[in-house]
């Protein structure tokens, strides 16, 4: 113990002289000059240069030890070189405690001098007692340069305060703010998840009963027995950080996100918040080191953006491990781990934090939101997920699908966490690695939908990676190093999904991920609307492969084998931006351009009505005619007449009906056979005369049934996507959104389209626009669920380019399912 206890000592002056120098050079700009810091850095409110009155140190009131109260009328403190920078700054925060009796009274913020000038007041509102800290706002003007900071007292302030600080008011961020802080996650595209803790110490195994990292919880391991088997004894004596970083560098990751308190509540890092310190890796474990400290200055050194995870669900901490808090405690509880966050940005400046354990019904999206500004006023870049609240539609800065890779776009930001294996902690039984090629799928996957991949690796109890997680990074980045710029700094594919592969964009270039090779070394992709000038394998710049473009299509010739095993990338280099007008096809197919095989003889200049004034007709029973397409829909148009008969219709090569064409007179233009609802792809219908005279054929008509998620369809406001419903939705998603007047619009090629929607009592009115012209109001409600509805459809539109534009006005939803293009 007496060893143990050296260590600690040890480490924490080593700790406190790496702190103050990372501090100077990770921290939001601090040390502007050798004796001015930032005024985002956060100021001890009893660390005062100067003071006037009665103003006391009170100690253990506050989450992380001292804060000021007792103070008297016309009392001040005063904090020196404060660096204001540019006069960007805007907010005051201060966390405090104040009886709710004594809300209401002032304290000014001034700026060198107690009386100088007035920058912003703070209005103290109650939060309950002198121990009960919450955090709270005052605007301030704006102020440039270096000054001391005052805070004066004009009446007696029975609070206590404990730290401030300046910062930017988050909600007044502007979509293209948020695009930019935003834009190193994107142009990131692929980041490396570390589950590691205390847990990792029992490899998997309590007694007879396995688990990971919920190995206490589901095994029922008492506080008592996990402090001692698990906490205690955990030292990753190999732990080496640079070499961690370096491995997640040479696999192509540009981002790193590792735990510093999962469910268990055993915090990776040095904490000296009340109720978290003596639970942590510096004071409690044979360790005795703080590596979540080395990673973050290895990862800055390194070039690698760093990101926290943070559990909101505490197994172990006295205030929240019943899952039913009273009101007090989860008080406590939440000015505790507000600390510990504030700890987590002060001491190591992470680019990103990325919260869980947000399902318990105690918290809710309003403590997500609060919680979301007092960061983002810590330190005002900072990316946070959306389990900061309750994953909704507006919660944080992106959404997380678990495990799971979306079927197709979604209307935000979004990252996708999954493991190399079956588990997200370490287990020594583990061997069930997926492939480098489907964690390359994976991530091609991702980036084709607008999405990032967050890849988890569960290291060792001694701080080690294993062996094949080290052998599938190092796979993935030999990909990486060549195929990289089909991933990094894309967009979404322009042109949706692909057979055998995806799709990702960039400015001048569409990228095929040739995943599965197709058998006839030929890619047939839908067509860009931009001039190209030049198709190649990404492994070889000067291949210049062939190609031809029909009806929307582009049909590429491949070399005779994949030239790469996991993903082969084609490039075709275009003319500026990409760009793709949603255009099925062949929506209407003429008789004329249809494989007929028989004796077949054209009718044309007819004057009966007919599509294009020409048919084809047989008399030969027997004869048939066929036609391949893509699409989810399929009509046979005729005439009907009374010299024609019955007609045997195949989908597929499956016989499905025998259709009746005759009529005591002509009718043209008849639809006398639809299928519907067929699965996206290549499909092919066939028509065979059976009796009568005639058998004639006017056209076919293509219905293409287009996901919510394709990235042809652009959502304007604040829209969620929602899969895995179970409730009968198309491809089994929707796109949702809360907010009158987000719209959605998509443009198409066609001569018809339908909106196809779910029904429910949730849902109210939407507007539909066509072409720019008000159409009509829908209505999406209903008493119970409906999935699949079509609420407007408009047919016999000139053929050509049609924009739908469809605006939420009522209702608590509006959802989108698909739109159905004739």
């Amino acid at each position: 113990m007496i060893n143990l206890m050296k260590r600690v000592m040890d480490n924490s002056l080593k700790l406190s002289a790496a702190l103050f120098v990372f501090a100077c050079i990770g921290f939001i700009a601090a040390c502007n000059d050798a004796h001015a810091a930032s005024a985002n850095n956060v100021v001890q409110a009893h660390n005062w240069s100067a003071k006037s009155g009665t103003v006391n140190v009170e100690t253990g009131l506050a989450p992380d030890g001292n804060s000021i109260g007792g103070i008297t009328a016309g009392s001040w403190t005063r904090y020196d070189n404060v660096d204001f920078g540019d006069g960007t700054f805007n907010t005051f925060m201060a966390t405090v405690a104040v009886p709710n009796a004594s809300a209401g009274k002032p304290i000014q913020i001034r700026l060198d001098t107690a009386t100088g000038t007035l920058i912003g007041t703070l209005t103290v509102a109650g939060t309950g007692s002198f121990s009960d800290f919450k955090e709270e706002y005052a605007p301030i003007s704006s102020v440039t340069g270096i000054h001391s900071v005052y805070l004066v007292f004009p009446q007696a302030a029975p609070a206590n305060i404990n730290w401030f600080v300046f910062g930017k008011d988050p909600t007044q961020e502007t979509p293209a703010q948020k695009q930019q802080r935003m834009q190193w996650f994107t142009d990131a595209r692929f980041g490396q998840f570390l589950h590691w803790g205390a847990y990792s110490k029992l490899k998997g195994h309590w007694a007879s009963c396995l688990d990971a990292e919920w190995i206490k919880k589901q095994c029922n391991i008492s506080d008592s027995d996990y402090l001692a088997n698990a906490v205690q004894p955990f030292n990753p004596i190999n732990f080496n950080a640079a070499t961690w970083i370096s491995t997640i560098k040479n696999g192509g990751a540009k981002y790193l996100v590792v735990t510093s308190k999962h469910h268990d509540g055993f915090s990776m890092f040095n904490t000296n918040v009340k109720d978290f310190t003596g639970y942590d890796i510096v004071h409690a474990s044979a360790y005795a080191q703080d590596p979540l400290l080395a990673l973050s200055q290895q990862a800055k050194s390194q070039g690698i953006k760093f990101g926290v995870y943070y559990s909101i669900w505490d197994w172990h901490n006295v205030n929240v491990k019943t899952d039913t808090p009273t009101s007090a405690q989860k008080t406590l509880y939440l000015s505790e781990m507000k600390e510990q966050l504030r700890e987590i940005i002060q001491n190591y400046s992470p680019d990103l934090l990325w919260f869980d354990g947000e399902w318990n019904d105690w918290w809710t999206a309003q403590d997500g939101q609060t919680l979301y500004k007092y960061l983002r006023t810590l330190k005002y870049d900072i990316i946070i997920n959306d389990r900061v609240g309750k994953r909704g539609g507006t919660d944080g800065d992106y959404a997380t699908p678990e495990q799971s890779i979306p079927s197709g776009t979604l209307s935000r930001i979004f990252e996708s966490c999954i493991t190399m294996n079956d588990h997200w902690g370490y287990v020594d039984y583990e061997s069930n690695y997926k492939t480098a090629k489907t964690m390359i799928s994976n991530l091609a996957q991702n980036a084709s939908n607008g999405g990032n991949l967050l890849l988890n690796v569960g290291p060792t109890d001694l701080g080690q990676y294993p062996q094949l997680a080290i052998d599938r990074m190092n796979t993935i980045g030999q990909w990486l190093n060549v195929n990289g710029a089909s991933i990094y700094g894309t967009t979404a594919s322009v042109i949706g999904t692909i057979d055998n592969g995806y799709s990702t964009t960039k400015s001048g270039k569409v990228y095929l991920h040739i995943i599965n090779w197709p058998a006839n070394n030929k890619i047939t992709v839908p067509a860009v609307d931009n001039t190209v000038n030049k198709v190649y394998m990404m492994t070889n710049s000067a291949s210049n492969l062939t190609y031809s473009v029909s009806a929307g299509q582009m049909t590429i010739n491949l070399p005779a084998g994949a030239t790469d095993p996991n993903d082969s990338v084609v490039v075709i280099e275009v003319n500026g931006q990409p760009v793709r007008t949603y255009s099925p096809p062949n929506t209407f197919v003429n008789d004329s351009l249809l494989s007929y095989f028989g004796s077949w003889t054209t009718g044309a200049n007819r004057g009966y009505g007919d599509y294009q004034n020409d048919v084809h007709s047989t008399t030969t029973n027997g004869d048939s005619v066929e036609y391949t397409f893509t699409g989810t829909g399929v009509s046979y148009i005729t005439e009907k007449n009374s010299d024609q008969g019955n007609v045997d219709v195949y989908v597929d090569n499956v016989f499905q009906q025998t259709v009746n064409t005759s009529n005591p007179s002509r009718l043209a233009q008849q639809t006398v056979y639809n299928k519907t609802g067929l699965s996206q792809g290549q499909h092919k219908i066939k028509l065979v005369k059976k009796d009568g005279n005639y058998m004639l054929i006017d056209a076919v008509s293509i219905e293409t049934k287009v996901n919510n998620s394709d990235a042809t369809i652009f959502y304007q406001g604040a829209w969620s996507g929602s899969g895995n419903r179970g409730y009968g939705d198309y491809m089994d998603d929707v796109q949702y959104s809360t907010t009158n007047g987000n719209d959605v619009t998509f443009s198409f090629y066609g001569t018809g389209i339908s909106y196809i929607t779910e029904k429910n009592s949730d849902q109210g009115n939407v507007d539909v626009y066509l072409d720019g012209v008000f159409k009509q109001t829908v209505s999406a409600n209903n008493a119970s669920r409906l999935a699949q509805q079509t609420v407007y459809s408009v047919s016999n539109l000139p053929a050509g380019l049609h924009t739908i534009k469809l605006v939420k006005t009522s209702g608590t939803y509006m959802l989108v399912d698909a739109f159905l293009i004739k």
